[in-house]
């Protein structure tokens, strides 16, 4: 299991990544509508206690940059993270394409407040 950082500089443990690739199996859509799904679904998830998403403001800007008229499909890379610390659990997600996704999860816990964001695992659902 590997460890991490938070803001705090507490130990925070890795205890599941996983990463997919969100065009596999997908029949019918548009760079847009893919890219309005994924602001939705990131506003779902940072309402969700013990859940956040990383990069919201990046999603929004690449809606309204790209316009419904954009051919461009944004990176099919979505990864998610379990991460842990004693009985409290706080479940990360985020899109990325190429590099280590280990390294740049190690980024994204490093600008969080695990204790803020986590909930006791009793009170989130296992839904990974």
């Amino acid at each position: 299991m590997r460890i991490l950082a938070d803001i705090n500089n507490d130990e925070i443990h890795l205890e599941r990544i996983t990463g997919e690739d969100v065009y596999a199996g997908v029949i019918e859509a548009t760079p847009y509508t893919v890219r309005r799904y994924r602001v939705t679904d990131a506003k779902k998830q940072l309402a969700t206690l013990g859940c956040y998403f990383y990069g919201l403001a990046d999603l929004e800007s690449d809606l309204e940059t790209a316009g419904s008229n954009s051919d461009v499909w944004p990176t099919p890379e979505r990864w998610e993270a379990k991460l842990v610390k004693g009985s409290n659990v706080l479940y990360v997600m985020w899109y990325q394409e190429g590099g280590d996704p280990i390294e740049y999860l190690r980024t994204i816990v490093s600008g969080i407040n695990f204790k803020e964001r986590a909930v006791r695992k009793e009170e989130q659902d296992d839904f990974y």
